[in-house]
């Protein structure tokens, strides 16, 4: 359902439509939201800032970019929200690299970027 595997038999259906084929990124478009099992492979860039990594689906969107310009002000206060919202506990705030977090806390960040996407299906 979340792309990552190959298909293969039959058909995914979500919200009226075939999804079998769909991009990855479609199917994060169409509602669909993931919280990996392994949060260091799939969950997290480990090397990118809190910020970044709770922008990773939406970047591309605004308000979060325009024109191919990203808007770092907006990416920052989407991020603290987030941190704030689910508790996401780190020294600098949005500003802490992903790898310097507890894992309990790079999982809560994981969680509320997922959550805060409002999907209509969100697999855990």
């Amino acid at each position: 359902i979340t792309g990552m595997r190959e298909i293969e038999s039959g058909a995914i259906f979500f919200n009226g439509r075939d999804i079998t084929k769909t991009s990855i990124r479609d199917r994060i478009d169409d509602g669909i939201a993931h919280i990996p099992e392994d949060r260091h492979k799939r969950g997290l860039i480990l090397d990118y800032t809190m910020e970044d990594n709770m922008v990773l689906k939406v970047y591309k969107n605004e308000p979060f970019s325009k024109n191919g310009l990203i808007n770092r002000s907006k990416i920052t206060e989407y991020a603290n929200n987030i941190i704030e919202t689910f508790d996401v506990r780190s020294g600098e705030g949005g500003k802490s690299m992903a790898r310097s977090l507890s894992g309990g806390n790079q999982q809560k960040g994981i969680i509320g970027r997922e959550v805060q996407s409002n999907p209509d299906l969100l697999i855990a």
